[in-house]
């Protein structure tokens, strides 16, 4: 199953929390999943695992998790399991609440710099984003392979001021000459 499978089932799901008021908690839970199943050996390799059988598999997932996460999260994350997708429920988590943030009008811009921004420059360019967005939401994220400069990204549109992009299209225009 692919990421459009996991997309529609993490769209479904919000539906459904949605028109029955529980989308904030649902979200909360399927963060905390994600973060749980992340940080822990163990559950990675009890998602990854074809050793034990649909129903064995049910049984240890309700018995981590019934009572401690919503029963639409539940459901969900058996589901998850049921497609062999449960190693996945960052990604579902990240659906989730890209589908919650499009409904709700809030919007999610992840700003990638080669290095850490102090705080003064991450409040710049909070206040140059909110200037076009009052909704947007900065999420920043190291990543040295920029080299220098920033990249945003916002759901699936990029607009990179990196060092490597500009490396990139002269290495294109070098190439095509």
């Amino acid at each position: 199953m692919g990421a459009r499978h996991l997309d529609a089932m993490a769209s479904a799901l919000f539906r459904v929390a949605e028109s029955r008021g529980r989308a904030a908690a649902v979200s909360a839970d399927l963060r905390g999943l994600s973060a749980v199943i992340g940080g822990s050996p163990l559950l990675r390799e009890f998602a990854a695992s074809p050793v034990l059988g649909r129903r064995q598999r049910d049984e240890a997932l309700r018995a981590m998790f019934a009572g401690r996460v919503d029963a639409l999260t539940l459901t969900f994350v058996l589901r998850l399991d049921a497609y062999g997708m449960l190693g996945r429920a960052a990604e579902a988590a990240e659906a989730f609440d890209r589908r919650r943030r499009r409904a709700s009008g809030e919007r999610r811009v992840e700003v990638r710099s080669a290095r850490a921004l102090d705080e003064r420059a991450r409040d710049a360019v909070r206040a140059r984003l909110r200037h076009s967005d009052p909704r947007i939401e900065a999420v920043f994220v190291e990543d040295p392979s920029l080299l220098a400069g920033l990249a945003f990204r916002e759901d699936d549109r990029v607009i990179d001021f990196s060092a490597a992009a500009r490396l990139r299209k002269l290495r294109a225009a070098w190439t095509i000459a």
